[in-house]
Parts: structure tokens; sequence; C-alpha cells
């Protein structure tokens, strides 16, 4: 683990070489923070969700500081790795795991949760996971906003909260897509 200072947040311990985080982090951090990760290492290589080999190098920029500062829109979208993970398992056991060019998709679907108020990884993988298997239809449900509310307000998962109020589900056996009659 590598300690991590947060600017205005303070420190946190961050597990970068778990290859599940260390894919995101030529997009997340900058050439020398990623340098100052990576300091004394030239390429870092690891096996991708879909079992290929992915190289990292280390970029040729020297490090600015001595430790490795993030700023508060970088932590989020460090917290946002664990949403994407989690979507990831979701897929997976609906034998839907992403290409490489997918991940940008994801990402968007991901960002559009956190845009609707959604804050735990749980709750915007499922947005996600909705947004890939229904598309977008799905999101101009009337009481869509209503059930978002008590999601955010009152802690409800978005799965049982779906589930149960709209009689939406990932599983189309388990519920059919409502629509704007219904």
């Amino acid at each position: 683990m590598l300690d991590l200072h947060i600017d205005q947040l303070g420190g946190a311990y961050f597990r970068f070489f778990d290859p599940r985080v260390m894919y995101h982090l030529p997009r997340v951090l900058d050439a020398p923070q990623l340098s100052l990760l990576l300091q004394g290492i030239q390429q870092w290589v690891f096996v991708d969700w879909l079992g290929a080999y992915q190289a990292i190098q280390a970029p040729s920029v020297p490090a600015t500081t001595p430790r490795l500062l993030v700023s508060p829109q970088q932590w989020q979208a460090l917290g946002d790795i664990e949403a994407f993970n989690r979507l990831l398992s979701k897929q997976r056991r609906r034998q839907q795991p992403p290409s490489h060019a997918q991940v940008p998709l994801w990402l968007n679907h991901l960002q559009s949760a956190r845009l609707r108020g959604l804050r735990q990884p749980d709750d915007i993988a499922h947005w996600a996971a909705l947004c890939l298997a229904h598309g977008e239809p799905w999101q101009t449900h009337p009481q869509l906003n209503d059930v978002l509310q008590l999601v955010i307000h009152d802690g409800i998962p978005l799965k049982d909260a779906l589930d149960d109020l709209l009689n939406l589900s990932l599983d189309p056996a388990e519920a059919a897509v409502p629509t704007l009659d219904d």
C-alpha cells in the first residue's frame, strides 16, 4: 500500500498494485503522479478482466512532489473504480464483461449515476447495469425521481427500490421493463 494525500481531505492508504485499480490509473493520474507512483519501475504488467496482459509504462517526466497528492476530483475518480468493479462483477454474472472499447461507455453510465445523486458504489453500479441492459428509455419513467429520492435520502438500495416500486430489474425474466404507459 502507498500513503496517499488527498488535497483538502487528508490521507489514505492506496492499493495501487491491485490489477482492478491499476488498469484505471493512467486515466486518473497525470504523468508526474504516475511517475512518482512507479518510481524505479520501467513497466508494470498485469492481467485484466478479459485475461489480457496490460502494460503501463512509467512516464519519463519527473515527479513534482515527494508524495502522491491527488485532487478531490481525482479522489472521486479513484472511488469510482470500486463502482466500475462492482459493475464488472454484475456484468460477468450476466456473461457480459466489457471489451476495452466499451470501457468509456461504462464510465459514462457510472458518471450519469453520480449526476443523478447516487453515491453508494452498489447503487452506481446498478444504475449503470440498467443503462447497459435496457438503454435509456427506462430513465424516463415518471416515478423514477421519487425512487431516487428514497435511495438518496433514506438509504434504500437502488436495486430494491426499483424492484419493489417500479418492478424494474436487470433480469428480464424477473420483471418487464416499464413503459411510459405503465
